[in-house]
């Protein structure tokens, strides 16, 4: 049986990926330990009604128990978020910039490394989201190898969001812009 050694005189600082759910004292003195500098957190949205949607198993509550703990730790974030998913709307939209405002702010306060990707939602051949973007559009993107991505995120945003691709597109990148 192997026995895991943290005492090692060069430890390399790791960022690493984590769940919010995952994120608690105990971890974070397990981070502390194999030197963990920074994390990667799928944040994905600020409204609660869109992580539910999305069957993301979390909450904005969880989320900003985990930032928190984190930013008071000194562990540094890379949060992400993903807009564009089904049913996102003006509110949501909001919702995700505020929620991505407060982070930031909480992490300016500590000095802690912070910064923020944000995506556009994408269906990808074999998901059930692109699945249903078929079942809207026809065969269009049967006929073809590959596809102009503008194009299929305009069809995917008129046909599942209660908003329009620019102020999707617009959001991505004020929160980017937050950096």
């Amino acid at each position: 049986m192997y026995k895991l050694s943290f005492d090692y005189p060069d430890k390399p600082a790791l960022t690493i990926f984590a769940r919010v759910n995952t994120i608690n004292s105990s971890t974070i003195q397990i981070f502390r330990k194999i030197n963990v500098s920074n994390i990667i957190l799928g944040l994905e949205s600020g409204d609660q009604r869109m992580l539910t949607a999305t069957h993301k198993g979390t909450s904005v509550k969880m989320n900003k128990r985990a930032v928190k703990i984190l930013g008071e730790s000194k562990i540094g974030v890379f949060a992400s978020f993903i807009l564009g998913a089904p049913q996102e709307n003006k509110r949501s939209l909001h919702n995700t910039l505020e929620f991505a405002n407060r982070i930031k702010q909480l992490f300016d306060k500590t000095g802690t490394q912070f910064s923020i990707k944000t995506f556009f939602f994408t269906p990808r051949p074999g998901s059930i989201a692109f699945r249903w973007l078929l079942e809207r559009t026809g065969i269009k993107y049967l006929e073809k190898d590959s596809w102009n991505r503008d194009e299929l995120l305009h069809d995917w945003v008129d046909n599942f969001c209660s908003v329009g691709y620019n102020e999707i597109a617009m959001m991505v990148k004020e929160i980017n812009s937050l950096n």
